[in-house]
């Protein structure tokens, strides 16, 4: 059974982990995009929020959630 964990908590657990800030990673020009990506990668498996709600979070768009997504993706191979 799956678990709903908010998007905030998330970001501040992978923060946590990089040692970095919460805000580092809601910062679009930053230079922790492996964490940025994680950040959002895990928001969307386990916070039950769309792309575009966890976009809004990051502020961005959702296709820039998607797009950082697959990047990851394609990273972790």
């Amino acid at each position: 059974m799956q678990q709903h964990i908010s998007v905030e908590r998330i970001i501040g657990d992978v923060a946590k982990a990089g040692n970095a800030q919460a805000h580092d990673l809601l910062d679009r020009k930053t230079k922790l995009k492996g964490l940025r990506q994680m950040a959002m990668e895990l928001s969307y498996r386990y916070s039950y929020n769309k792309q575009k709600e966890i976009g809004a979070i990051f502020g961005v768009d959702y296709s820039t959630v998607s797009q950082s997504r697959v990047r990851l993706k394609t990273k972790l191979k």
